[in-house]
């Protein structure tokens, strides 16, 4: 059932009410999960909206050529290797879907407010195509900007438009264009409420917001800030854009907490010679710049990525990208937020220096950089159409991510639902957070659960260090064995895992993974999981393990 405006209402004022209850209680133990359902492996692009950059790439309302569109763009992208699309739904205070806030975009049928014919709606679609290839869809929104056109276009918006309902929350920026105050209360119930009516409605693996903050050129925000604000400007704006932030994730994963909500920001947070935390640059800095606290965000955990857009070349003297990549990896290397980078495929031949005589060599060269960076879990391109216009590009990028793919191919592994499993004599039944079972996988003759799973049930405590990719676990003293009852098919369902250096610590030192044979082995990945062997980790935490063949049966006893 599709929500109503009524229902959006009420449904925003609820989260808003509760935000800073979960922000103070849940975040931390609710981001670590969600940035570990965040990709390891990104392969993003960027598919925009705007101008008619990359889809649609002409208006139109006719529904089979806006399949058409898409069914060209997400075919190409799993054809290439990537296997997530940012899709912007939002640009200019519009939609590419029916919403009960913003109206239809004038880039999707040439008129704001005009929709697609037949009830066509170009998201639904979007999804529902892009899972078929096995690509995670994240919906791209620009909270703030309402113009890019300045005069003409604000006098064009449909009268639906929330920017002609209440002009009262509109600012003109010192570049002549229109922005919804950032600093107005109301306004930021709106965008909260226009990402959770995505998130209520529609499966998206993501909601993501970019640079687009407070304008670069400033903001006649004066009467605004007489009305809300105190003290100093600078410090009001940073906290009305981290209020954003903050409330507009706690939002949409009350809706779903599966959902992946981050950021991509200007690729400096501050330089150095302002601020000694800052990176070793001398460019444009979202915190001084953009009022936003782009670092805050991600070590505080209020996103479960963050994609900061790297757009200048290795050796660049005012933006060197390996210094710019460096910072990031160690500004990050002990929270669980996961890096990806921005990059700047858009430069290629239409820039100056190395971006005009061997651009495809330079992003080829960032790859290899980022791939020799540990914390970087991947990258997202700007934009999609650029990959096909430059020649070369797709092709590189497609030999680049195949050569990839090759080396992290899967590993054939068993969920073995027939295998039993006992603790201290009581059968313990691992599950999911939503209840539902979690079978033991068989992979060369041994029994592997997460990590989380059997260390916690042996009074552990457990934690994920990305940057050095690694479980860290600390013993405890009790045994928790998970209330509920399971049900064993006797059914083997065969599956593919993926092994990647993942290392195990107990107490402060390695653990080496053995087999039920004393041979060596190694965790693997499994829906975003970290899978270890029973006997591996049971043994480091004192407990004693065996197997019943008969009965099919994992025994552990601890004492």
């Amino acid at each position: 059932m599709k929500l109503t405006k009524y229902h959006l209402i009420k449904i925003s004022a609820f989260v808003l009410s509760l935000a800073v209850i979960i922000n103070i209680w849940f975040v931390p133990q609710k981001t670590l999960r969600a940035a570990q359902n965040a990709d390891s492996d990104m392969k993003g692009v960027w598919v925009s909206l705007i101008y008619n950059m990359d889809y649609p790439v002409s208006m139109t309302t006719d529904a089979s050529v806006l399949k058409k569109y898409a069914d060209d763009i997400i075919d190409d992208c799993a054809d290439i290797g990537i296997n997530n699309i940012f899709l912007q739904v939002r640009a200019v205070s519009d939609s590419i879907y029916p919403s009960q806030i913003y109206p239809w975009s004038k880039y999707i049928s040439g008129t704001q407010g005009k929709a697609p014919d037949g009830g066509f709606d170009p998201l639904a679609y979007w999804v529902d195509e892009c899972h078929k290839k096995g690509i995670k869809i994240h919906a791209w929104i620009n909270p703030y900007r309402i113009t890019t056109g300045k005069d003409e276009e604000f006098a064009s918006l449909a009268s639906s438009n929330p920017a002609v309902l209440h002009p009262e929350y509109v600012s003109k920026g010192y570049d002549d264009n229109y922005y919804f105050d950032p600093g107005i209360p109301e306004v930021r119930e709106m965008v909260i409420a226009g990402a959770v009516e995505i998130a209520a409605n529609y499966n998206v693996d993501g909601i993501h917001m970019d640079d687009y903050f407070y304008p670069s050129k400033g903001l006649d925000d004066d009467a605004v800030f007489a009305m809300y604000g105190s003290g100093d400007k600078g410090l009001w704006r940073l906290e009305n854009v981290n209020t954003l932030v903050r409330e507009l994730g706690a939002a949409v994963k009350a809706v779903n907490p599966d959902i992946i909500f981050g950021i991509s920001p200007s690729g400096i947070w501050a330089n150095k010679s302002n601020n000694p935390l800052g990176s070793n640059t001398n460019g444009m800095e979202s915190y001084y710049g953009l009022y936003a606290d782009t670092r805050a965000w991600a070590l505080d955990g209020l996103i479960d990525y963050i994609a900061p857009q790297i757009y200048w070349n290795i050796g660049y003297d005012i933006a060197d990208y390996g210094i710019l990549t460096e910072w990031w990896a160690n500004t990050l290397k002990n929270s669980p937020t996961k890096l990806y980078i921005g990059m700047a495929d858009y430069k290629i031949n239409n820039s100056d220096g190395i971006w005009n005589h061997d651009g495809v060599g330079e992003i080829s060269r960032q790859l290899a950089l980022n791939d020799t960076i540990d914390k970087i879990d991947g990258e997202i391109h700007f934009r999609y159409g650029n990959i096909n216009d430059v020649p070369g590009l797709r092709d590189m990028l497609k030999s680049h991510y195949a050569r990839e793919n090759a080396n992290n191919s899967g590993t054939t592994a068993y969920i073995n639902k027939a295998v039993k499993m006992t603790l201290n004599g009581s059968f313990f039944f691992p599950t999911e957070s939503d209840s539902s079972p979690l079978y033991p996988i068989t992979f060369n003759d041994s029994t592997y659960l997460p990590a989380r799973a059997i260390a916690e049930a042996l009074g552990a405590k457990v934690d994920w260090d990305p940057a050095s990719n690694t479980v860290i676990i600390e013993s405890g003293n009790t045994v928790n064995i998970p209330d509920g009852t399971g049900i064993y098919p006797n059914t083997i369902e065969e599956i593919t895992v993926v092994k990647n250096g993942i290392k195990i610590v107990v107490d402060g030192k390695e653990t080496e993974c053995l087999d039920a044979g004393g041979s060596k082995t190694e965790p693997f990945i499994y829906k975003d999981r970290t899978y270890i062997p029973v006997r591996a980790i049971a043994s480091a935490l004192g407990a004693e393990v065996d197997y019943i063949d008969e009965s099919k049966t994992v025994v552990i006893n601890r004492h």
